[in-house]
C-alpha cells in the first residue's frame, strides 16, 4: 500500500529489503495486482534481471496469488506480447508487461512505453543506471472512476542487509530516517528544468519471522542446513553479486573539462600487463600536487601487442600532456618476474616508453595495500575517493566508466576481461598516490610529495 492514499503518499520509490524467505516477492506481487485492479487502463512493468529468474520465481508467485482472477477468467497471459491482461471489476483492462533484462532489446522496450508503475524483483541484480533509466519512464496518467489521479510509483524487492555497502545501501539506507515500524524514508532534492523538486524514497525492512506464508517445516529444514542457512538469512550467499564501486556517481565523478593549467599536476599511470587472453591496460590520471585530486583523462586497452610496443603507445598518449610535472608509472607487480633473455616485462615496457618520450619517468612496482583477497577492503580506497568526489574520470574513458558502474565481485572472481584488468590498473594508481598528511598548509603551493619508494628510470 506504500505510496497509495493514506500510506505515505509522497513516497514515490519503494524497496522491500531483507534476506531470503521474508515474503518480499509475495508483497511485490500483491501490490502489483492491487494496482492493476484499482487503476483501469494501467500499464505496469514487472522486471527481473533475467527471463529465467522472472519465470521461476516472481511469475509463479503471481499466478498463485491470481488464482481467483484466473478462475473468474479475468486473468489472461498473452505470451506472444509478454504481458498479462487483467480485467478490472468495471470490466476494463489493465496490462502487466514482463521483462527479463537479459533480452538484448529489453532497454528499448522498457523506454519505449510510458508506465503507471514499475515493479522490480531482486533489484540488487540490476545495474543502478538501468534502474534509473526505467524510473524516467514512469509517467502514465490514469484516473480512478471517481476522477482521482493514480500515483506514479516504483516498487522493488532486494536481498540486502545492514552493513553491506552496495549501491542499494547508498540509494536507500544511507541517511534514511525511521518513520514507522521497519519503515525508513530518505529525502531527495534535484533541480529539474530550473525548478527545485523534492521527492522521497523509502525502504521497508523485511524480517524472516513475519512471513506467515512459509511451510512450518521450513524452519526445521533451516536447522538441518546449519551454517549455510545462517548465510542465507544474512544474505552472505550473494556477496559475489554486489557492485564493487557502489559509491560511483555519474554526476559527481564525471570530469567536466581538463584543467587549462597543467603545471600544477603530475601524471600518474596505472598499468596492468596482460597475459594470454587478457589485455594490456593503462589508465592516465592528472594528480594535483597539493590536494591530490585525481582526474582521469585517458585510457588505453589493447590485446596482443608486444609489451615494448605497448610502452610506445603509452608514450604517445603522454606526449599530449607536455606541461605536466613528473610522470609516475605504477606497474603490475608480475611484470618484474623474469621472462628470460635477461629482461623482464617491466624492462621492455620502460624501454618502449623512454625510446619514444624525451622525459624523465618514475617507474615502480605497484604496491597493493591490505589483504590480497579481492573483498570490500581491497576496493575501499577507490570507493572513498569516489564518494568524496576527489576521483573523477573523463567521459572519453568509456570502458573505465562501464567498469565503475557495473563490475561485481563475481566478475573479479571469474577474472572477466577487461573488467578485472581495468580494476587492477585503477587500484594501482589510487593506492600509490602519496597522501598529503606530511605537508603543512602553510608550505609553498608547488610543494611536491614524492612516493616513499620508487625506482627512477631517466631518459638516456
Amino acid at each position: 500500500m506504500g505510496g497509495e492514499e493514506g500510506w505515505l503518499p509522497d513516497v514515490r520509490e519503494w524497496a522491500f529489503v531483507g534476506s531470503v524467505g521474508t515474503g518480499k516477492t509475495s508483497a511485490l506481487v500483491a501490490a502489483m495486482l492491487m494496482a492493476a485492479m484499482k487503476y483501469p487502463g494501467a500499464r505496469l512493468a514487472l522486471v527481473s534481471s533475467t527471463r529465467a529468474n522472472l519465470e521461476r520465481s516472481v511469475l509463479q508467485t503471481l499466478e498463485q496469488m491470481a488464482q481467483p482472477l484466473i478462475q473468474a477468467k479475468k486473468y489472461r497471459h498473452v505470451k506472444r506480447d509478454n504481458r498479462i491482461e487483467i480485467t478490472t471489476p468495471e470490466g476494463e483492462k489493465s496490462n502487466i508487461y514482463l521483462f527479463g533484462l537479459d533480452n538484448p532489446n529489453a532497454d528499448k522496450l522498457l523506454v519505449g512505453t510510458e508506465w503507471l508503475q514499475v515493479f522490480v524483483d531482486q533489484l540488487e541484480r540490476i545495474p543502478e543506471r538501468k534502474y534509473e533509466i526505467l524510473l524516467t519512464r514512469i509517467r502514465q496518467k490514469v484516473y480512478t472512476k471517481d476522477g482521482k489521479l493514480a500515483p506514479n510509483l516504483a516498487k522493488s524487492t532486494a536481498n540486502i542487509d545492514e552493513g553491506k555497502r552496495t549501491w542499494l545501501y547508498r540509494r536507500f539506507q544511507s541517511d534514511a530516517y525511521q518513520v514507522g515500524k521497519d519503515i525508513y524514508v530518505k529525502d531527495v532534492e534535484r533541480v529539474i528544468d530550473g525548478v527545485v523538486v523534492r521527492s522521497r524514497r523509502a525502504y521497508i525492512r523485511a524480517k524472516f519471522g513475519e512471513n506467515k506464508s512459509l511451510n512450518p517445516n521450513y524452519v526445521e529444514m533451516l536447522a538441518l542446513a546449519g551454517s549455510v542457512a545462517e548465510k542465507f538469512m544474512a544474505d552472505d550467499w550473494e556477496d559475489s553479486l554486489d557492485i564493487i564501486y557502489y559509491t560511483y556517481d555519474d554526476k559527481r565523478n564525471t570530469l567536466q573539462r581538463i584543467p587549462e593549467q597543467l603545471k600544477d599536476y603530475d601524471m600518474y599511470v596505472g598499468v596492468d600487463v596482460g597475459a594470454n587472453t587478457s589485455p594490456n591496460v593503462a589508465l592516465f590520471f592528472l594528480v594535483h600536487r597539493k590536494n591530490k585530486n585525481m582526474l582521469g583523462v585517458s585510457e588505453y586497452v589493447e590485446y596482443g601487442n608486444m609489451i615494448r610496443d605497448f610502452g610506445a603507445d603509452i608514450a604517445s598518449i603522454l606526449k599530449d600532456y607536455p606541461e605536466v610535472g613528473d610522470i609516475y608509472l605504477y606497474v603490475d607487480p608480475s611484470a618484474w618476474n623474469s621472462t628470460g633473455f635477461g629482461k623482464t616485462l617491466a624492462d621492455e615496457l620502460y624501454e618502449g616508453i623512454v625510446s619514444n618520450l624525451n622525459r624523465n619517468v618514475f617507474v615502480d612496482k605497484a604496491f597493493q595495500k591490505g589483504s590480497v583477497r579481492l573483498d570490500e577492503k581491497a576496493y575501499l580506497p577507490v570507493n572513498k575517493m569516489l564518494e568524496s568526489g576527489d576521483l573523477k574520470i573523463s567521459p572519453s574513458m568509456g570502458i573505465t566508466r562501464e567498469v565503475l558502474l557495473t563490475t561485481t565481485y563475481e566478475d573479479v572472481h571469474r577474472d572477466r576481461h577487461p573488467r578485472t584488468d581495468v580494476s587492477d590498473a585503477l587500484r594501482y594508481v589510487v593506492y600509490n598516490v602519496p597522501q598529503r598528511t606530511d605537508i603543512d598548509d602553510d608550505k609553498e603551493d608547488d610543494a611536491i610529495v614524492k612516493p616513499k619508494k620508487i625506482k627512477w628510470w631517466g631518459y638516456n
